[in-house]
C-alpha cells in the first residue's frame, strides 16, 4: 500500500486533510502492517545494513554490514539486480563510491581500504584515525580521500595518488553516532559534523582553516548534501528539520520542520524534492523503533507530498537515483528498496 497525497500537515501521530470542507483526519504516521507498503524492487542484503552507496551513474550499488564485517556491491540494472562480489575482508561502515565508478571507499575499525571494483582487490590503505573511520568521502575530482569516525573530533584529508595525509582538519570533542562529511561541487569546501550539538564546520580543503560554523540544529546532523552551484548546504538533523543555509554568508535561508526523528535524508538531481527517513523524535540513536517512514517533501515550499511505510527497522540511508525517478532505501532489517518518486 502506497499513499499519495497533495499535502500534509506533519505532525508526531497524525496527519489533517481538508477534502470538500469537511475535514478528515487520516491516520498516516502509524500505519500497523505486518510487512512494508510494496517497492518496486526489494534486495534481501540478508546483514544489517549499515553503510551505502551508490554510483554516480546509478549502475552500482554498496552495501555495508558494520561489525558483521561484510560488504557486497551490487549491479543495478532496468531489468534486475544482481550481486557482483562480496567481501568479508574487515568490519566495514561508510562506503563511497570515486566519481568515475572504478573505486570504493570502506570506512573500517583501524583504517580507510580502497577496493576496486571490478574485482574487490584492496589497492590502498589509509591510517591516522585513532578510533576508526565512519564516514568517508571523495573529493568532486577524485583526487582526495575525506574521513571522519564516529567518535573522532578530527577529520583527515589524504592524496590519493601517494597516500600523503594533507590535512588534520582539528575539531571539537564529539560523543555524535551519526558523522557526516560532503564536499562542495568544486572541492574547495568540505562541511563537516560530528558533534551532538548539531553544529556544521566549513573547512577550506587548500589550507585546513576552519571558515565558519553553522548553528542552529539542537542535535546531531543526520545528512549533509551541497547544491549544485555550491551556494547552498542542506542539513538534515534528529531534532526533526532540514535545514538551507548560505554558504557563503552562512544565514540560514529556510527550514523544513518534519515533527520526526530524521535519520537520512536525500535530494533528488533537480533538487525539487528532499527525501527524509523518519523515527520517532527523542528515541535513541540506538533503538530500532518508530515509524521507519520515508517522507518526501517539495524543497521549496516545504511541503509534504508523499509518505512510505518503508521498513521494518530503522532506515540508514537513501538515495535517489540519478535518471530513473527512483529513491533507494537501505535499513537495518537487511533489505534495500527501490521506490517510485511522486
Amino acid at each position: 500500500m502506497l499513499i499519495r497525497i497533495k499535502s500534509f500537515v506533519a505532525q508526531p501521530h497524525t496527519a489533517a486533510l481538508v477534502l470538500l470542507g469537511t475535514v478528515l483526519f487520516i491516520a498516516i504516521l502509524y500505519l500497523r502492517t505486518d510487512g512494508t507498503q510494496p517497492a518496486l524492487r526489494r534486495i534481501r542484503i540478508g546483514y544489517p545494513v549499515s553503510g551505502f552507496a551508490l554510483s554516480q551513474d546509478g549502475q552500482l550499488i554498496a552495501a555495508t554490514g558494520g561489525l558483521e564485517r561484510v560488504l557486497q556491491l551490487w549491479e543495478f540494472r532496468v531489468e534486475a539486480v544482481h550481486l557482483r562480489w562480496q567481501d568479508t575482508t574487515d568490519e566495514a561502515w561508510g562506503v563511497a563510491f570515486s566519481p568515475d565508478g572504478q573505486t570504493l571507499a570502506i570506512a573500517g575499525e583501524t583504517a580507510v581500504r580502497l577496493v576496486r571494483v571490478h574485482d574487490a582487490r584492496t589497492i590502498q590503505t589509509f591510517r591516522g584515525q585513532r578510533n576508526g573511520a565512519g564516514v568517508v568521502a571523495f573529493s568532486p575530482d577524485g583526487q582526495i580521500l575525506a574521513a571522519l569516525g564516529y567518535q573522532e573530533a578530527d577529520v583527515l584529508l589524504w592524496r590519493i595518488r601517494d597516500g600523503q595525509l594533507l590535512h588534520r582538519f582539528a575539531g571539537t570533542a564529539s560523543q555524535a553516532l551519526r558523522p557526516c562529511l560532503a564536499f562542495s561541487p568544486d572541492g574547495r569546501l568540505l562541511a563537516a559534523s560530528n558533534a551532538d550539538d548539531g553544529n556544521i564546520v566549513l573547512w577550506d580543503t587548500s589550507d585546513a582553516r576552519e571558515l565558519r560554523t553553522l548553528s542552529g540544529h539542537t542535535s546531531n546532523i543526520s545528512g549533509l548534501v551541497f547544491s549544485p552551484d555550491g551556494s547552498q548546504l542542506i542539513s538534515s538533523s534528529w531534532d526533526g528539520s532540514v535545514r538551507f543555509w548560505n554558504v557563503s554568508g552562512g544565514q540560514l535561508d529556510r527550514i523544513i520542520r518534519t515533527g520526526q526523528y530524521i535519520m537520512s535524508m536525500a535530494v533528488s538531481p533537480d533538487q525539487r524534492l528532499i527525501a527524509t527517513a523518519s523515527g520517532e523524535a527523542g528515541i535513541p540513536y540506538e533503538n530500532t523503533r518508530g515509524d521507519k517512514t520515508i517522507r518526501v517533501w517539495e524543497s521549496m515550499t516545504g511541503e509534504g507530498v508523499e509518505v512510505v511505510q518503508a521498513h521494518t527497522k530503522r532506515i540508514n540511508a537513501l538515495a535517489f537515483h540519478p535518471d530513473r525517478g527512483r529513491l533507494i532505501s537501505a535499513s537495518w532489517d537487511g533489505t534495500i528498496k527501490i521506490w517510485p518518486t511522486p
